[in-house]
């Protein structure tokens, strides 16, 4: 005869946007709505262009690259691969 103990397994699933808007990590502390928003977007679509981020928000592609430098200089944000071919990737200091 051939026994298997018994067992399962739980999986808690976060809504992604949780850390965003302020959750244990607080990553939004100190940002300015468009730099929320920035971040709302990329989580959302971590392939999304400079200029769809220009549309969906209201403010110019040369506001998205401002805002873009600063979530850089804090740490949050970097760019995986090419301009073209790439992706953004949310970080944690």
């Amino acid at each position: 005869m051939f026994e298997v103990d018994s067992l399962f397994r739980v999986v808690f699933y976060r809504d992604p946007e949780y850390a965003l808007k302020g959750g244990q990590g607080r990553l939004v502390d100190g940002l300015v709505e468009s730099q929320k928003k920035i971040l709302l977007l990329i989580n959302n679509n971590p392939h999304i262009a400079k200029q769809e981020m220009a549309k969906k928000i209201g403010i110019s592609t040369t506001a998205i690259d401002k805002n873009i430098d600063v979530l850089k200089k804090k740490g949050l944000l970097k760019r995986v691969g090419s301009a073209r071919n790439g992706h953004w990737e949310i970080t944690k200091k």
